[in-house]
């Protein structure tokens, strides 16, 4: 029967479930990862979009936002070696937290820099950059840097180990958070004729300012594109609905994989497309991701004693040739 201690029961066992922490941890690293390399690759346009002769300058995009922002731009003097600060900054930050050194510290200063930085040139913003920030703020509640980490290295030799098992709430808004951003381009593209007739992708591909290699000449083909369309929206569905399920969560997540590798083929949209893979891991539970790490850890232990045979045995072949020239 299904009354409140059932709903409230259940409620608590989805949110606040005790597990291994492994999940979050190796999101981090992933996430790290690639916030870090979409910073660095950010450094040659560092005096164009944020220093005191950029291509917005800081008292328009002030007046642009006409309200209250946070920004270290507006704390500093508006010079370009505040701008190059302020990048390094949220550069060394986001490095920081891949490696789990000082976590929660440097979540909340890559947070930070990564606000001031888009507040600086708000017309350099997407939904990627709004995505960034909401990924990092749930991070910074998260338990993400209890193993797999510098901190956690630290701890345990201090003999203060960090529990490998907590709460599993953050994980879950990680979760809501993804399928949020699906339902809501799904619901998006429901407002407009051309995903229904099947002829979005087809102008999605022709644009020539967004376009990343040449198209294949297989979307040239209408009833491929119409296709194409009508399965984009079919993806986009089930991954902020049917992943929920694990009955279908997996092969839901490799035919999102396969959406935006396609996107990334097709379309220059720097990094936004590996950001959504790399979110795609969250959709996995704590379980396997330590069945996983396991593995890795087994794996590699396995190579660490094969090599370190193959060198007892190379040493103890050096030492009879040795034996053989001496009696020769």
């Amino acid at each position: 029967m299904l009354n409140y201690k059932v709903i409230l029961n259940a409620w608590d066992k989805f949110f606040f479930n005790q597990a291994p922490t492994y999940n979050l941890s190796f999101f981090r690293i992933v996430w790290g990862s690639l916030i870090f390399l979409y910073l660095l690759i950010e450094f040659g346009n560092v005096a164009d979009f944020y220093g005191p002769e950029a291509i917005a300058s800081l008292d328009v995009v002030n007046k642009r936002l006409g309200h209250f922002h946070f920004s270290l731009f507006n704390l500093f003097p508006n010079t370009l070696a505040s701008a190059y600060g302020i990048y390094f900054f949220t550069l060394i930050s986001v490095f920081l937290v891949t490696i789990g050194l000082f976590t929660k510290g440097f979540l909340l200063a890559s947070l930070v820099g990564i606000v001031s930085l888009n507040m600086r040139n708000v017309w350099l913003l997407s939904s990627a950059d709004i995505l960034i920030r909401s990924v990092f703020l749930i991070l910074l509640w998260s338990p993400c840097y209890h193993v797999l980490s510098v901190d956690s290295w630290l701890a345990k030799r201090k003999g203060r180990p960090l529990p490998v098992i907590s709460s599993q709430w953050t994980w879950r808004m990680l979760q809501i958070q993804i399928s949020v951003v699906y339902l809501w381009t799904f619901w998006a593209k429901l407002k407009g004729d051309n995903w229904f007739d099947g002829s979005a992708v087809y102008y999605a591909t022709r644009l020539e300012t967004m376009r990343n290699f040449t198209i294949p000449w297989i979307l040239d083909q209408k009833i491929i594109i119409m296709l194409s369309t009508w399965l984009t929206l079919i993806i986009e569905c089930s991954l902020g609905t049917l992943v929920w399920f694990r009955k279908f969560r997996t092969p839901v997540v490799i035919s999102g994989i396969i959406l935006h590798l396609g996107i990334e083929f097709t379309m220059a949209i720097p990094f936004f497309e590996w950001v959504m893979i790399a979110l795609l891991m969250n959709y996995y539970n704590p379980a396997e991701y330590l069945r996983f790490y396991q593995y890795c850890r087994s794996y590699l232990l396995l190579k660490i004693k094969r090599i370190k045979g193959h060198e007892t045995f190379k040493l103890k072949l050096i030492g009879l040739l040795k034996d053989d020239e001496r009696n020769i």
